[in-house]
């Protein structure tokens, strides 16, 4: 299993969810994605959680039956 950093924030009521190691490298990536002359504004508050990234393959024998 990855632990990993995911941001969250709401443009015009709808969320908005990337992962970054700091909340300026998501900020960054969110500007990249829409480009300077489309970047939506404004935005809502940013919060982080810690998550981990789970696929089909990923985390066998990590957790332990329930």
């Amino acid at each position: 299993m990855k632990e990993m950093l995911v941001w969250v924030t709401a443009i015009d009521r709808d969320p908005i969810i990337g992962a970054a190691s700091t909340e300026e490298e998501f900020w960054r990536q969110l500007n990249e994605y829409y480009g300077p002359d489309n970047y939506p504004h404004p935005c809502g508050q940013v919060v982080s959680q810690s998550v981990y990234f789970l696929t089909e393959q990923d985390g066998a024998g990590d957790l332990p039956d329930a």
